[in-house]
């Protein structure tokens, strides 16, 4: 599924490639985070996942990579959408466990919360 077809929670019209870059600019800003950028939460993810113990496989799905073997490039077409689910579920978790203050991290900029994360 392309980016450009998931419908938006908030007005049920199709996302734009662009919205998630302008959501991390807005919330940065609005937080007075200077410089962050997309890519910096993809890697943060990327670490996150291996951290919680996550097989590079579904970290490489979860971010959207190509296969880079053969088998994976030619015979292998399973998309791991389960173990992506599950790994997505459980950084979930972690996250809202450092945003609550449930687990505390020495390394995690603290951010102003202005809504509800229910």
């Amino acid at each position: 599924m392309r980016l450009t077809h998931l419908k938006s929670l908030l007005t049920s019209k199709p996302i734009r490639r662009r919205s998630a870059t302008r959501a991390v600019t807005r919330i940065a800003s609005d937080n007075g985070v200077l410089d962050i950028r997309t890519h910096d939460l993809r890697r943060t993810l990327a670490t996150g996942l291996g951290e919680i113990g996550f097989a590079d496989e579904v970290i490489e799905r979860v971010l959207n990579h190509a296969p880079r073997t053969v088998a994976g490039k030619h015979y292998n077409h399973a998309k791991l959408f389960e173990g992506m689910r599950i790994a997505l579920e459980a950084w979930s978790e972690r996250v809202r466990g450092i945003v609550e203050g449930a687990e505390p991290v020495s390394n995690v900029l603290p951010l102003r919360i202005t809504g509800s994360l229910a």
